[in-house]
């Protein structure tokens, strides 16, 4: 009887371990993806700052 029951709980579990194993490295790349785009996102908001500076001083008569 304990056979039986080894064999329910490895057809239960078998499959959830191998789905989340071949899921891992989808995940991995889905939050690698958001992290660049959170760093992106702060990159051309300080490159726009950036150049929003240096106009703002180009006009005062001051170069950057």
């Amino acid at each position: 009887m304990s056979s039986k029951n080894l064999s329910k709980w490895l057809l239960i579990l078998l499959p959830i371990v191998a789905a989340a194993y071949l899921l891992w490295p989808t995940y991995s790349y889905y939050q690698l993806n958001q992290e660049r785009e959170a760093l992106a996102r702060d990159s051309a908001a300080l490159e726009q700052w950036d150049v929003s500076t240096v106009n703002r001083s180009s006009r005062r008569g001051m170069v950057a």
